[in-house]
């Protein structure tokens, strides 16, 4: 068995995952650059009203003489213009941004197949056809929703917390250093809750390549089934498979219930 073969379990560092996934986005990096400003327009939106309500505020409790009506509906449109482009923004987001996905997990699983052309016997005698179709058809598929929305995710908390420590800091430079000296803290945490979600979702992605392989098992073999009336016995070895396959699925949710944090599997 080479090197690759015996690869296939390796759990690999995520930095090294990332370095890999990079250059995926290369012949794309137009329509990134673009989805990423689209985020950072949609960004701006959100932060935008919280600072038109301090004004209004600011202003009537200054002196409510000074809050007119050309005031107010100027600020109201200046926000009504902003939801324009946030719309905007957010449609070339969900159109764009899952067609880059779509278009690097084609890449992805081309590459995937074409390695597979490379493979000797011996990995396919010692790896079930299941497994290898999980790898090329459901976890590829999770590619598309990571290729669109992790940048984005990146860039807009990005964003939000240097312009809340800005617009927070010209409020009160020490309350904000209170404030955001948790955000490290808090991204250790997600670091330490992400490894051990790691195994909890490793065992997910096995256990459909595990389905998938008795599926195929049987369905290949149905003659024989029918030819020895063995369909009770293959609907149960199934069942056992399907619950095994729930259990799992229980096991993720409930981690990720308990640290309220979405699942998204890796």
């Amino acid at each position: 068995m080479g090197q690759n073969e015996k690869s296939e379990y390796r759990e690999y560092p995520t930095d090294a995952l990332i370095r890999r996934f990079l250059p995926y986005f290369k012949p794309y990096r137009r329509t990134l650059y673009a989805d990423l400003f689209c985020a950072a327009l949609t960004t701006v939106c959100e932060i935008v009203l919280p600072l038109i309500i301090r004004q209004i505020t600011n202003t009537a409790l200054e002196d409510v003489a000074l809050l007119t009506a050309r005031m107010v509906i100027g600020l109201a449109l200046v926000y009504f213009v902003l939801r324009i482009i946030d719309a905007l923004a957010n449609y070339y987001m969900a159109d764009m941004g899952h067609v880059m996905g779509a278009k690097i997990e084609t890449d992805m699983r081309r590459d995937a197949y074409a390695h597979l052309q490379l493979l000797s016997n011996t990995y396919f005698n010692n790896t079930k056809v299941g497994q290898i179709m999980g790898r090329i058809t459901n976890d590829l598929f999770e590619v598309t929703e990571f290729a669109h929305h992790c940048p984005e995710e990146f860039f807009i908390a990005a964003i939000k917390i240097v312009i809340s420590f800005i617009i927070l800091a010209q409020v009160s430079l020490p309350l904000t250093l209170m404030i955001f000296v948790f955000v490290p803290v808090m991204t250790i945490v997600c670091r330490i809750i992400n490894r051990k979600m790691r195994k909890t979702f490793s065992e997910q992605r096995h256990q459909i390549g595990e389905l998938n392989a008795k599926i195929e098992d049987s369905l290949l073999g149905q003659k024989v089934v029918k030819a020895f009336t063995n369909e009770a016995l293959e609907s149960e070895k199934f069942e056992e498979g399907n619950q095994e396959f729930l259990r799992v699925k229980k096991n993720a949710s409930m981690i990720c219930k308990k640290r309220s944090i979405p699942v998204i599997p890796r």
